[in-house]
């Protein structure tokens, strides 16, 4: 569990059973308003770097997963192995690891 969020435990456990289904190697981030202890409220921002080639339509159900598990909107950003970085991929990383 990383104190460094504002998730509890069990949103934290079911970010990391849901990806990890997906990509037991996957690397996870939260960040954006969750990656700050000092704000309130706020969707739930996830940055998923996988090995993994994830569809759309795999990405959208991990997404509905999530939020339904957390009851709060998520947002996941993934980037596939064969994706060139982009910046937002910068700032996912200077996220909270999970």
């Amino acid at each position: 569990m990383s104190n460094n969020v504002r998730l509890s435990q069990e949103e934290q456990d079911a970010i990391l059973s849901i990806l990890h289904e997906a990509d037991p190697e996957g690397e996870i981030y939260v960040f954006g308003s969750r990656a700050d202890l000092n704000k309130r409220g706020g969707d739930i921002d996830v940055f998923f770097q996988t090995n993994k080639k994830l569809t759309l339509k795999h990405r959208l159900i991990l997404e509905y997963r999530m939020g339904s598990k957390c009851n709060t909107k998520v947002d996941l950003l993934v980037k596939n192995i064969d994706e060139p970085d982009q910046p937002i991929h910068d700032i996912a990383r200077q996220g909270v690891h999970l």
